[in-house]
């Protein structure tokens, strides 16, 4: 979702509604279903918007090939592709984008825009960012370079910050040190859930970044509170209220994830005769 303009008619009915916020032909499509976006693309579309791994709507995992195939159809078409990396990018998946090799290792996408923030400043100083392909730039900003800014734009001190975040997390080491993380606590997550297969639907995703899909809201719920009741801090999905997310720190540490999966063991467990 987004809260102005052109980004909020892009999201979904119950964020615009109050603010009596409609522009027509926005369409949403399914994610991860290359047909669904083949009947609606077309050369008199704009863009394509998508999250590499919708968190909100319960950190779901697109197919193999299908943002290849994205590109292809926006390429053919004409059409810009705009990734949301606001929660995947920067690290989170073990590498640097998730659109370039952390969702499958082989599958490397370049959008023609990337959106960025929370991680971007490691959450120490508010700063978010559009990054987009040099033709963009050329067409839009080349002439005039203030022709869209804002008053709060440019942070001096989030750029500073995220400057010294960047020296850190581009190295080879720290995004191997996520994956490495990443598997063990993605192997952990499957354990659990093997243990509690009547109350778990299914875990699912990438470096530090999963959910944990609950036969139904009601358990995912009472899941949340009893994780909590033991320690981890983590929320439901938005619009998938029977998953939970959780995402550690990228600097976690293998017994702090040992711990961690203890806890949530634990707090399943609590929950037991609800299944």
């Amino acid at each position: 979702h987004g809260h102005t303009g052109f980004a909020l008619a892009a999201g979904d009915p119950s964020f615009r509604e109050k603010f009596l916020w409609t522009i027509p032909d926005f369409k949403q499509i399914l994610f991860g279903d290359v047909e669904s976006l083949k009947k609606n693309i077309s050369d008199d579309v704009a863009c394509v918007i998508l999250e590499t791994i919708p968190a909100s709507a319960g950190v779901l995992i697109a197919q193999e090939g299908y943002f290849s195939e994205v590109r292809r159809l926006c390429d053919e078409h004409d059409v810009m592709m705009i990734i949301d990396e606001v929660q995947t990018g920067l690290g989170r998946t073990g590498h640097f984008w998730a659109i370039y090799g952390g969702l499958y290792e082989h599958e490397k996408v370049i959008p023609d825009f990337i959106v960025l923030g929370k991680g971007m400043s490691a959450g120490i100083y508010p700063i978010s960012s559009c990054s987009y392909k040099p033709f963009i730039e050329n067409a839009v900003f080349k002439d005039d370079p203030f022709i869209h800014i804002s008053t709060t734009g440019g942070s001096d001190l989030g750029c500073v910050v995220t400057c010294e975040m960047l020296n850190i997390q581009s190295k080879p080491e720290f995004l191997n040190h996520v994956k490495e993380m990443g598997k063990l606590f993605g192997k952990g997550l499957e354990e659990i859930a093997n243990d509690n297969s009547k109350l778990v639907k299914e875990v699912r995703g990438r470096g530090l970044m999963w959910g944990i899909e609950f036969k139904s809201e009601t358990i995912g719920q009472f899941a949340m509170l009893s994780i909590i009741k033991e320690g981890v801090l983590q929320n439901y999905c938005g619009n998938k209220t029977n998953t939970l997310i959780l995402m550690p720190p990228l600097i976690v540490k293998e017994d702090e994830i040992e711990e961690i999966l203890k806890r949530i063991g634990e707090g399943i467990k609590k929950i037991k005769h609800l299944a």
